[in-house]
């Protein structure tokens, strides 16, 4: 249990000491993206409407941590569920959808690109594996200033619910219990692992991802009133360009390909697929129509931007190049992209086989699973109220959003089997 006499920001900082401080605020924050509490308020009003969310001392508690890296962690401090973002990991995500507006090709539809023109320099250092070039660049129309920041904020979604999701399939329940040492699960670890270590942690990002394509879909639908600039986008749209964008993104600093596995996660494409299953199977998700053509396109923008800057790198690009699609989701003629082509039969086979590095320890997630949902159950009701007056609160006097969006019911609120640890969120 925890120490009574600490509040959850001294058990944060505890738990998180050996990566960095809390991070609170920088001019970049408060000058390019509306406000660093504005993202933190909005993330947790997001993990508030999920009950998988909730553990055994109410919400998961969601914050960030001055580190220059790209990386998210998850854990567990006593009885406290905790996640921390890295500073560095949102300074590279808003840089990269600035950078991806500056281009006159990328979302031609959104404000008017024909003065914009990106910068080579940044390309470069894309290419070169860093994600937080010094040089930083603004598109020059306002509208498509203000879409790169809520597009940002969408893959702010996907990232904090994919750490939700390792939390709700109770990873780091599980890692800790086999492992003391093992206390905080890092999305992107500097220590190599054992190759059976691998397959279990490719599976388990698998499973987070799973959780986090219907979930992060339906938050952006809770906040899609809050989304200037995007917000009369299609939402499948605006989530599949966030998450092929976050999945590109981490799985850059492993220095591989989209279709290329690492030693810690599956490759991006098969990360991305898996994410839309879960989206389109998910009977909550079906409530709000995703249109699969507007899905398609937002992935094929991302990946055209991608290729069309070698930000893949040498020897690394895609043996079709992808067209810049437009918002109905077509691309150039005769460009196949990777979503349509017949890789897609070689990729589900690569998931199948990755997910069966979780079924010996299933029994024992599940169990896990079953006693943390059953402590959740004396939390929820009261924590979701007092977030929703707490978001109210922080963006009262907020530039960009001054109202919270209508409060909405979303993925994992319903009533559920409190003995079931279903692998996926919706």
């Amino acid at each position: 249990m925890s120490d009574p006499g600490q509040n959850i920001h001294q058990i944060f900082s505890e738990a998180f000491k050996d990566y960095g401080p809390p991070f609170d605020r920088t001019p970049f924050f408060e000058v390019e993206s509306a406000g660093l509490q504005e993202i933190r308020a909005l993330l947790r009003h997001a993990l508030s409407h999920q009950w998988r969310a909730y553990g055994e001392r109410g919400l998961i508690h969601l914050d960030f941590i001055h580190n220059q890296g790209f990386n998210a962690l998850a854990t567990r401090s006593g009885d406290h569920e905790l996640i921390a973002i890295f500073s560095g990991a949102l300074r590279a995500i808003y840089q990269f959808w600035f950078f991806f507006m500056c281009d006159p090709l990328a979302m031609t539809h959104i404000g008017d690109p024909t003065n914009e023109s990106a910068d080579t320099a940044i390309a470069a250092a894309i290419r070169g594996g860093d994600l937080q070039p010094a040089m930083l660049q603004h598109p020059h129309d306002e509208t498509r200033y203000v879409a790169a920041q809520n597009l940002a904020l969408a893959t702010c979604f996907v990232l904090a619910n994919h750490e939700v999701g390792h939390i709700a399939c109770c990873h780091p329940h599980y890692l800790q219990a086999v492992s003391p040492r093992r206390r905080v699960y890092e999305e992107l670890p500097a220590v190599p692992r054992s190759n059976r270590a691998q397959k279990l942690r490719q599976a388990m990002e698998l499973e987070a991802d799973e959780y986090a394509g219907g979930v992060s879909f339906q938050c952006l639908h809770v906040i899609k009133g809050m989304l200037h600039g995007v917000g009369s986008l299609d939402t499948g749209y605006v989530w599949s360009a966030a998450s092929t964008a976050l999945f590109l993104m981490i799985h850059k600093q492993s220095g591989r390909g989209i279709e290329e596995a690492s030693a810690t996660h599956p490759a991006p494409v098969d990360r991305w697929l898996l994410s839309l299953e879960m989206l389109l199977k998910s009977e909550r998700c079906k409530a709000f129509n995703p249109d699969p053509a507007q899905i398609a396109a937002g992935f094929q923008q991302v990946e055209a931007f991608w290729l069309r800057h070698a930000l893949l790198g040498d020897g690394q690009a895609l043996a079709g190049t992808a067209g810049a699609a437009g918002v109905g989701g077509a691309s150039n003629a005769g460009a196949e992209s990777i979503l349509m082509n017949r890789r897609m039969s070689e990729a589900a086979a690569r998931i199948n086989v990755t997910l069966k590095g979780l079924r010996k320890i299933g029994p024992t997630l599940n169990a896990i699973g079953a006693h943390r949902v059953q402590a959740a159950a004396l939390y929820r009701d009261d924590h979701r109220a007092a977030a929703n007056e707490a978001l109210a609160q922080q963006l009262k006097n907020g530039a960009v959003r001054r109202e919270p969006a209508p409060a909405q019911t979303i993925s994992d609120t319903a009533d559920a089997d409190p003995t079931t640890r279903v692998a996926g969120g919706s």
